[in-house]
This record gives structure tokens, sequence and C-alpha cells, in this order.
């Protein structure tokens, strides 16, 4: 991946925090939900 990782933004992380599930997804999460979003708004047809 390219790009800053996420904890470059983030503050106050302790070097001995023990790793936690999900470290280093965030980008891949938040792209593939985007991506969800723009497949799901272009294929349902809303009614008011």
């Amino acid at each position: 991946m390219a790009g800053e990782q996420y904890e470059n933004w983030d503050f106050d992380l302790n070097p001995d925090m023990p790793p936690a599930a999900g470290t280093r997804l965030y980008a891949h999460t938040k792209a593939l939900g985007q991506e969800v979003c723009r497949v799901f708004s272009q294929r349902q047809v809303y009614r008011l």
C-alpha cells in the first residue's frame, strides 16, 4: 500500500501496546466501505 499509515495521524500510541486484530487494515476497509456504498447507490432505486 502507498501512503502514510494511520498510526501517523493518531496520537498517544504507546510502542509497548499489544498488536490489535485488524491492524494495518484501515485503508482496505475504508476503501471497501466506500466501494460498497458507491455500488449500492448506483443499483438501488429509492422511492419516497
